[in-house]
């Protein structure tokens, strides 16, 4: 296999093999996590293979066995963040991660040539943030979906909600809401993924994608999806209980059910960050049916909020930090939330998205 190897660092990989240009994000240690790094050489390489003929598509992949990308390198920003409330630096500097990152998203959601992610192993947060926007999303058996943000005190970001608001029977909903992972079958059940290849037909699809003819390569080597596992069976009470946007009457709706699904799924919503939860929520009804622009600004709107509230920091030091997993959020529960203090989190203030000064 003719392989060109145009740039390789430490963080990522990119070459050329025919008319695909392929970008690895080479962090397998870290499960892929995207730096600040890896986001700025990813959006620099679109833009200059998008006026370069010999390119035809593009494809990604991740490095080693476990993961495509588990997400955004959140321990960054944790401490860029932390110092921001320490008063040690102004908000701009822990939110340029999050208006750099965002602005990848939307380069990859309009880019004009063929874009494949092939999503094998854990695809999380940021990582759906790359891989959900390609125009051709190859799910395989090894993949494990999620938009776990709630369990840290953030929210779906990075433009999932879009796709995820557009989710059949609620699926996307009860996603964003309890944070659960799935894996390809549930994927395209929520039509999250496009198309799906077993573990030995991967290769095998990279190489004919290599041949030029993105649509033939899919047809040829992307079999019929495995049955949906956890949405095949609780299909009709999620699309029941999670018909309306209100998280307390989900919550009781949840009650109602006497399963031992429902008992679950209620303490996952319960277990979140509640605030996270709430706004969530209210995001998911705001966007419904909007344009992708739209989602991905007011994400930055509610990434710079949220950067203010103790939740995330919290949630971040519970799972990654001290990895006690005993969070203290504020406030403590759903019914102590007012209405008022989630409409904060979508006032947009002055700093817009298109303001966001991009690395090249």
């Amino acid at each position: 296999m003719n392989q060109d190897i145009i740039s390789h660092t430490e963080q990522i990989i990119v070459h050329q093999e025919g008319a695909l240009g392929i970008i690895t994000l080479n962090r397998p240690n870290a499960l892929n996590a995207l730096s600040l790094e890896m986001i700025r050489q990813i959006a620099v390489t679109l833009k200059q293979w998008e006026s370069n003929d010999a390119v035809g598509a593009v494809l990604f992949v991740g490095a080693g066995e476990r993961a495509f990308c588990s997400g955004g390198d959140i321990k960054s920003f944790y401490n860029s963040g932390m110092d921001y409330r320490r008063g040690h630096v102004d908000l701009k500097v822990p939110s340029l991660y999050f208006g750099e990152e965002y602005s990848l998203n939307k380069q990859l959601f309009h880019y004009s040539k063929p874009t494949i992610a092939i999503m094998d192993g854990v695809v999380m947060g940021g990582g759906y943030g790359v891989a959900g926007h390609c125009k051709h999303r190859v799910a395989t058996a090894n993949t494990i979906f999620a938009m776990p943000e709630v369990r840290i005190g953030f929210f779906p970001d990075v433009g999932s909600v879009y796709h995820l608001s557009r989710a059949p029977h609620h699926y996307g909903r009860y996603l964003a809401l309890t944070g659960q992972h799935i894996g390809a079958g549930d994927m395209m059940a929520a039509k999250l993924a496009d198309y799906y290849v077993d573990e030995d037909g991967v290769a095998l699809l990279v190489e004919a994608l290599g041949g030029g003819d993105v649509e033939a390569a899919l047809a040829t080597y992307c079999a019929g999806a495995p049955a949906a596992k956890h949405f095949a069976d609780q299909k009709d009470v999620i699309e029941s209980v999670f018909d309306g946007f209100e998280v307390l009457d989900i919550c009781s709706a949840l009650r109602a059910v006497d399963s031992d699904w429902a008992r679950e799924t209620l303490d996952f919503i319960l277990s979140r960050a509640p605030m996270s939860v709430m706004v969530t929520a209210r995001h998911m009804q705001l966007m419904q049916d909007k344009a992708f622009d739209d989602v991905i600004e007011a994400d930055y709107t509610l990434a710079r909020n949220f950067l203010a509230h103790p939740d995330l920091y919290e949630g971040i030091r519970s799972v990654l930090i001290d990895r006690d997993h005993v969070p203290v959020w504020e406030p403590a529960t759903l019914d102590a939330i007012k209405t008022d203090e989630v409409e904060r989190y979508f006032k947009a203030g002055t700093h817009k998205l298109s303001d966001v000064q991009i690395f090249s």
